[in-house]
Order: structure tokens, then sequence, then C-alpha cells
């Protein structure tokens, strides 16, 4: 009887280092179908980022060329009216530095 009790117990035994056995496995496998999802993910998350990245890049270039035209153009304006007025008031100007110099 002590021998079917140890036979019993072996086969246990058996049995149970089969389960573990294969419950390992099936980590081993999950870990990897974990870790191709995490990659897939991250390379997923790595190219939207970028992409989002350069549409932000575009579009501050777009308005930082935007922002130097306006002031290119409204430099311009005033340089313009700079010298209109200057020509305008070029004899004033020279008449009122004559007078001062004789006085």
């Amino acid at each position: 009887m002590d021998r079917k009790v140890l036979d019993s117990l072996a086969n246990i035994d058996d049995a149970a280092e089969k389960v573990l056995n294969q419950a390992d496995g099936k980590k081993e496998e999950l870990t990897k179908a974990m870790d191709e999802k995490i990659a897939a993910f991250d390379e997923e998350s790595d190219r939207t980022s970028r992409e989002e990245i350069e549409r932000l890049k575009e579009e501050l270039e777009g308005r930082q060329k935007k922002a130097l035209e306006d002031l290119q153009t409204s430099t311009d304006a005033e340089l313009s009216r700079l010298d209109r007025d200057f020509l305008n008031k070029k004899e004033e100007i020279a008449d009122g530095i004559v007078r001062q110099i004789l006085q």
C-alpha cells in the first residue's frame, strides 16, 4: 500500500511539474505578446508625436514668416512716411537751424 501512495504522490508531483512548465511556457508567450504590443504602441506613439511636432513647427514657422512680413510692411510704411515728412518739412527744418545759428 505504501508503494501505491508513493506512486500516486509521484504522479501528482509529475502532473504538477507539467502544469508549472505549461504555465511558464504560457507566461513566456504572453510576455512576448505584451512586449510586441508595447513596442508597436511605442512606435505608433513616436510616429504620431513626430508628425504633431512637425505640424506645429510648420505652423509656427508660418506665423513667424507672417509676423516678419507684417513687420517689414509696417517698417517700410513708417520709413516712407518719415521720408515724406522730411521732404515736406526740410525747408522749415533748415530755416529753423539757420535761425538758431544766427541767434
